[in-house]
This record gives structure tokens, sequence and C-alpha cells, in this order.
């Protein structure tokens, strides 16, 4: 469970409080027209911006951030948004952003990755803040083409549909796909454990199974939640899918690659 037992961004907007503030306090007060809080556990190139701009189509989610995302817990957005709006203390905050990107069902929806969660736990948001919350997660069935995805955002900076190419043509790399894959295993084992040690359930989304039908969000979130969706409107983000023949063809050749070096170690057995 090392991946919960430190929050990068957490740390971080930590050290933003204590330093404007004299110290870090947590969240201390539930916000108090809040209906619930939706919590989606993520990893890079799941799909899960998908899910969150589906959800914003039926009133579940509000609007995205200044990043184009939903991600109201990165640390890079929170000092942003604490100095533009002369914010000097953590419930601030969270009452800061409620309001403005709360959903039009009153609902505060954010994207946040294992570690995230735990540090939003730890730190009165999930509980507090919100005490009445729900979990959700998006995970990818196909380990190899989501590894593919993230090396090829790297070199690109292309994170989603709305980002622009920022860098040059990506080049392929065994080792860092190898890598990505294992971590990608890692960290959907670790949220097992999590969700296991809270007994909690979360609402569960596979990346796969909702391009094939993408009704499936509203439905489950109704059931979640037990809040009616609203009539469809238009989603707060135009996801695109961006998956190229570059994917595909990387895939291809990393499976090929690794199945081959499997064969070899067998013979030499």
């Amino acid at each position: 469970m090392d991946i919960a037992s430190k929050s990068y961004h957490g740390s971080l907007i930590e050290e933003y409080f204590a330093r404007k503030s004299g110290s870090f306090e947590p969240a201390s007060r539930a916000l108090p027209t809040a209906a619930c809080g939706l919590f989606l556990c993520f990893s890079n190139r799941c799909g899960s911006t998908l899910v969150a701009a589906e959800a914003s189509s039926l009133g579940f989610c509000g609007k995205p951030n200044s990043h184009l995302n939903y991600e109201f817990f990165n640390s890079d957005f929170v000092i942003e948004y604490c100095e533009q709006n002369s914010i000097s203390t953590f419930q601030q905050y969270v009452e800061a952003i409620y309001e403005e990107f709360g959903s039009p069902l009153n609902i505060f929806f954010t994207k946040g990755s294992l570690d995230q969660l735990v540090w939003l736990k730890r730190s009165g948001v999930i509980g507090v803040a919100l005490p009445n919350y729900h979990y959700l997660r998006v995970t990818r069935r196909d380990l190899v083409a989501q590894a593919v995805s993230i090396v090829i955002a790297h070199q690109t900076g292309q994170w989603t549909s709305m980002h622009g190419h920022s860098r040059g043509v990506p080049s392929y790399d065994h080792q860092k796909i190898a890598g990505a894959v294992s971590y990608f295993a890692k960290i959907t084992a670790d949220a097992d454990v999590y969700f296991s040690l809270l007994d909690v359930q979360p609402a569960y989304f596979v990346y796969e199974e909702v391009l094939a039908d993408i009704a499936q969000v509203g439905e489950k979130l109704q059931r979640l939640t037990g809040i009616d969706a609203l009539p469809r409107m238009r989603r707060t983000l135009e996801v695109q899918k961006q998956t190229q023949r570059m994917n595909l063809e990387w895939a291809q050749r990393f499976r090929d690659e690794a199945i081959g070096v499997s064969k070899l170690d067998e013979e030499q057995r």
C-alpha cells in the first residue's frame, strides 16, 4: 500500500497553506447545500474523463476547471486558484470550488488518483466537508493499450483530445511500455485493497464497456446516489476518443515482442 502512504499533490497543498497561513488545517465544516460528493478513482489514460464528461451531461458533474479537467485537488490548480481568488485556508478553497464547480444537482464531483483520494479522506474533504459521499472507479481492461497511450502522451504532451500536440513525433520504447503496464497493474491492485479496507464497493466502470454502452454512466450514478438525472444536455467537455493507428501498431508490436521473449525463455529452460 505504499502508493497510498504519501500524496505528491497533497503534500504540496499542505506546504502551500502552511506557508500562506502558518499551518495546514483540514476541512472542518460540511458544505451545507451539497447533496453529495462523487470521488472518481482513476489512473491516467483509463477513460475517466469520458465518464466525467458524460456525467456532466446529466447533472452529476459540474464544469471543468481552467486546466480542462475535473481534477480539483492537483496542487498546481489549487495554488493557482487560491492566488487568483485570495484564498488563505483549505476550508475556504473547498467551499469556493464547490460554489463554482458544483453540479446542477448540487453534487461535487472530482477525479483523483488513489493517493489523492486517501489524502482527501485524511484532509477532511471526504467525510467532513462532504459527509454524504460515494466512490467511483474507472479502469481499462486492456493494460497494454493504456500503457501505450501514456507513453505517447508523455512524449507529445497531448493528455486529452482538447490538448494540442506540444512536442515532436513520439518514438516506440518497449521498456517504457513494459514499465507502464506494471505500474497500471500494481495501482489497480492497490485500489482493490484500499476499497476492501474501507469495506465499500465503488460504482465500477470499465472503459471498453463504457465505449460500447455510454448510457450505463447515468444509470449507475442514479442507482448509486438515489438522485434522478436531469434531461440530457451538452457535456461540459467534448471528449473525443484519441486512439490512432500508431497506438494500435505499438500495442501489437509490444505484444509480439513480449510473447517472443517469453517463448525464448521457455526454450532456454
